[in-house]
């Protein structure tokens, strides 16, 4: 028999209350978002069968991954379940961002941040390191306005100070203008411009998507904005950002006390910075402080220890099965 201290009690009182609350299965996902964390999750439904509540509610630490797995995940809670509640109290970034779109409400804490949906594209010359598929698009429209600035500065100057005729003042700038500007036009590779493209158009049809069947974004702009408008992928979009820009009024909240107690621990257990899969049902498993890493832990190695629920948890569970067991953790890369 489990001995559980306090803090142990009030973390499962916290779980217990959410779920009878919002009538929801309370999940736990971190770490890359990928085909094999789709399945895991999908495992995890079946195991639940016909005793699921009516909504869901999940905790979210990503810092992204694979869009189309970012999609498939979103299309599978919403398959099993009414409404979707994510929550947020650290990253939840680029693909994890995509997957916020397909739910019907964000709980944002405010450690919690959201990031833009440009695609990362491997770079050719470093191993690991990884390129935003903005880069090309907008080197290609600052070549593009440079080179219409630059003819215009030629065939005025010739013009108008040099007196020559437009005919031979505009022949001359067209000339300097592709000198000065074929080098770098030809260094642009357009089958990979063409991908980087493409697969733009794939997030912003995938957010589409999710978006038809929640309506949670405040426009069309909002869309285009995410995939294409912020300057950089780390871009932070915060609480406030996420409220008054992106998403539609209503849909984006603080959380209250019981939902920050336990997104609070869950980050702790996995902060989503590493690439290995963390998915737990959270009343089949509850995930104790002391089972947290220590320092002699090995980098990126986490643990969780299950507790036997007590009766009162298991009576709000309105017959549930206690046995289920949550999937079992990858082995770290």
């Amino acid at each position: 028999m489990n001995t559980m201290a306090p803090h142990d009690v009030k973390l499962i009182e916290a779980i217990t209350r959410i779920t009878d609350t919002l009538d929801a299965d309370l999940f736990f996902y971190a770490g890359e978002i990928c085909r094999e964390g789709y399945e895991r999750v999908c495992d995890g439904l079946d195991q639940l069968g016909p005793d699921k509540r009516t909504n869901c509610g999940l905790f979210l630490n990503t810092y992204g991954g694979d869009p189309h797995a970012a999609y498939r995940l979103a299309r599978a809670l919403g398959h099993h379940y009414e409404r979707l509640i994510l929550y947020v109290h650290g990253p939840c970034k680029s693909a994890g961002t995509l997957m916020a779109i397909g739910f019907n409400e964000i709980v944002i804490g405010d450690r919690g941040e959201l990031g833009p949906m440009d695609v990362q594209l491997a770079n050719r010359e470093e191993i690991l390191e990884y390129n935003s598929g903005l880069d090309m698009i907008q080197a290609m429209d600052r070549l593009h306005k440079h080179a219409k600035d630059a003819f215009k500065d030629f065939m005025k100057d010739m013009r108008m100070k040099e007196h020559l005729s437009t005919k031979f003042a505009s022949d001359t700038a067209r000339q300097l203008t592709q000198g000065l500007f074929s080098g770098l036009y030809a260094q642009m590779d357009p089958v990979r411009l063409g991908h980087v493209q493409r697969t733009m158009l794939i997030t912003e049809a995938y957010g589409n998507r999710l978006n038809a069947r929640t309506g949670i974004l405040r426009s069309e702009k909002s869309l285009r904005a995410l995939v294409y408008d912020y300057p950089t992928h780390d871009f932070v979009i915060d609480r406030s950002e996420a409220r008054n820009h992106l998403f539609a009024e209503g849909y984006v909240r603080c959380p209250d006390l019981h939902e920050h107690m336990v997104a609070a621990l869950l980050y702790e257990l996995h902060p989503g910075s590493r690439r290995d899969v963390e998915f737990l049902h959270l009343l089949h498993t509850v995930v104790t402080p002391a089972a947290l890493p220590t320092a002699d832990d090995q980098a990126g190695e986490a643990a969780a220890t299950p507790v036997q629920e007590p009766k009162a948890a298991q009576h709000g569970k309105r017959g549930r099965q206690a046995g289920n067991k949550p999937v079992s953790t990858l082995p770290q890369e």
